[in-house]
């Protein structure tokens, strides 16, 4: 019974809270750990650094820069990633946002 009662009641109190609209504007740093399928031993840390701003008109733009490395058995890898992409804010309803991107990256 109380396996029924208790998502019913969140469900419901989550339709109250007012709904907010996402800003496009912001810089985020992050620590990244990536596995490699191909590669077991390498465990790779890092960085990441994003950065996004909003242009106007429902445009946005935005910078990703990923470096991450690793060594094992006298071997280092090292990652350097950089992605910049332009995208698009689809303001569907009040409670719901879409946006569609377009990037363009390297993988070094």
């Amino acid at each position: 019974m109380y396996k029924l009662i208790l998502p019913t009641l969140c469900l419901s109190c989550c339709g109250f809270a007012h709904a907010v609209q996402p800003s496009y504007s912001f810089l985020q740093a992050s620590f990244v750990k990536t596995e490699l399928a191909d590669l077991e031993p390498f465990n790779l840390n890092g960085y990441e650094l994003r950065a996004s701003g909003e242009v106007g008109y429902g445009f946005f733009v935005e910078y990703k820069h990923t470096d991450s490395s690793d060594s094992h058995d006298g071997f280092k890898l090292d990652v350097l990633q950089r992605q910049f992409s332009v995208g698009y804010i689809h303001n569907i309803s009040p409670r719901l946002t879409l946006d569609y991107r377009v990037g363009l990256g390297n993988l070094i």
